[in-house]
This record gives structure tokens, C-alpha cells and sequence, in this order.
């Protein structure tokens, strides 16, 4: 059975892979990214849900952090999802800064 780190990764790749291919899908996502990712996901995010998409450019780069804890424990659904992290294995060519791959162990040539 996959885990919540596993399901994430594997849609988040889905996602990554079908914007680098589709223009029309890109375009959505930096639209309605929410409503983009429900179509690859086939099911509805809860409304509590919010996504925001940027696009990085050869000279912008952006990273998400975690939220400030606000003292409370997490419940161990939600430490399970935490415990795993997102990990996106996105490969920049060193040339261009396109994007090129989602191997972990790839070498990124032009």
C-alpha cells in the first residue's frame, strides 16, 4: 500500500511531467492550480485546501517552507504525512536551466 509521501510524490511528479509536455495544462496549473491538480488526481481536494504554483525561470528560483509551528502536536496522520517530505527530484540542465528530467540520478546535457 503507498504511503501519503508516495501518493504526493507520485502526483507531483504527474503534475511536473504534464506541464513540461502540456502547454494547455501548464497554462491551468499557473491558473487554477487547484483545479489543475484535481484533474490528474481524478478526485477533489477538500475547500480547506489551497495551491499555489509559481514558475521558476533560469534567474528566479522558489522554495517553500514549512509553516511555523503553532505549538500544537501534530495528530499522527498528519505526522505522517510530515515524516516523509516532499522530494522532487527535478533535473536542470546545466547549460540552458531547462528541465530535463525526473531522475534522481540523471546528468542533465542540452
Amino acid at each position: 500500500m503507498a504511503g501519503p509521501h508516495n501518493v504526493k510524490q507520485a502526483v507531483e511528479n504527474q503534475v511536473y511531467e504534464k506541464a513540461l509536455k502540456d502547454d494547455n495544462f501548464r497554462q491551468e496549473l499557473l491558473k487554477d492550480p487547484k483545479s489543475a491538480i484535481e484533474g490528474v488526481m481524478g478526485t477533489k481536494l477538500p475547500d480547506n485546501v489551497n495551491i499555489h504554483v509559481n514558475e521558476n525561470t533560469a534567474n528566479d528560483i522558489y522554495l517553500s517552507i514549512p509553516a511555523k509551528s503553532d505549538g500544537k502536536e501534530l495528530s499522527e496522520e498528519e505526522l505522517s504525512g510530515v515524516a516523509g517530505g516532499w522530494h522532487v527530484h527535478v533535473c536542470v540542465c546545466t547549460n540552458c536551466g531547462e528541465y530535463t528530467s525526473f531522475n534522481p540520478d540523471c546528468t542533465p546535457d542540452c
